[in-house]
């Protein structure tokens, strides 16, 4: 009995080892897109479409620890190194600039909608973000109408209701020494996005004289769209950095036959719809020709009776 009671911290302590190098050693490892593949019946764009939104809607839960089998980062929270803004000007210029940024909630997106091209290997995502979260540091000079304005400290910005078209441009790659159908490439991203609400706040402005800091806040709150539209093509670029990272393994691992099958399909389709199309046209000039030689015999007809 005794014997027991002391190995008992023993194997309490025991236990607790092997359940944290347990926790650092496994994880949740996604399935591979080969066996995601398995559950998509690609036969037209269409399905094409489906299959994509449900291979990249298939890792979005993986996502904030990152999965480094396929050089995808963590994105909870995604480190930006920075961005500028320069706004306004006469009375009221501000220039800013906002240094280590830690943006939260890119994991948590709804995919809205796929459309594939396959004939011209491109396709558009829509995502919706609820809220992004981001902080960092902030250095801002200028003026606020009278007020002179500088800066520096900690700050936060919430965009709330975000919804961004991606458009996705595709290659076809050829590994040297392989023979092979080669693999797709995402090669080129371009990403538009609104927000529809935003909320931020600069602290320790004018060494945290309140009134001057909550007035500074105040008109940068009320004027948040315009300091958005200012840096959105920075965002948009990070933006389109996250996209390839995330989703370049996902396209590459599509079949590049099963791709170049929908352009052939497509190409023949368009075939047999100009030659129906054509015969159409036929049809009516024929059609249109007979009427005018049924009314010049009847104009000949009554002429004679005359």
């Amino acid at each position: 009995m005794r014997a027991s009671v002391k190995c008992a911290p023993v194997l309490v302590l025991a236990s607790l080892l092997l359940l944290v190098s347990g926790g650092a050693v496994e994880r949740r490892v996604p399935p591979f897109f080969d066996d995601i593949l398995k559950q998509c019946k690609v036969l037209d764009q269409d399905s094409l479409d489906s299959c994509l939104h449900h291979m990249l809607n298939s890792i979005r839960s993986y996502l904030p620890d990152g999965i480094p089998e396929w050089n995808i980062p963590v994105l909870e929270p995604l480190a930006i190194r920075g961005i500028s803004l320069n706004q306004g000007g006469g009375n009221t210029r501000i220039r800013a600039t906002f240094k280590d940024l830690r943006v939260s909630g890119l994991s948590n997106y709804t995919i809205t909608y796929v459309k594939s091209d396959p004939a011209k290997y491109k396709f558009t995502l829509g995502l919706q973000f609820p809220k992004l979260h981001i902080t960092g540091v902030y250095d801002i000079f200028g003026n606020l109408l009278l007020i002179p304005i500088k800066g520096h400290g900690p700050f936060w910005a919430d965009f709330l209701e975000v919804a961004a078209d991606s458009y996705n441009w595709l290659i076809v790659e050829h590994p040297v020494g392989d023979a092979g159908p080669g693999r797709l490439h995402l090669n080129h991203t371009q990403t538009d996005f609104d927000i529809g609400k935003v909320q931020l706040r600069l602290d320790e402005l004018f060494n945290n004289d309140e009134f001057l800091g909550e007035t500074v806040n105040t008109f940068l709150n009320e004027n948040a769209h315009d300091i958005i539209r200012e840096v959105k093509p920075q965002f948009a670029q990070e933006i389109d950095k996250l996209v390839k990272s995330v989703f370049a393994e996902a396209i590459a691992s599509l079949p590049v036959g099963l791709w170049e099958g929908l352009v052939r399909q497509k190409e023949k389709q368009r075939a047999v719809d100009a030659e129906a199309k054509g015969a159409a046209s036929a049809s009516k000039k024929r059609a249109s020709a007979k009427g005018k030689q049924h009314q010049a015999a009847g104009a000949d007809k009554q002429a004679k009776q005359r």
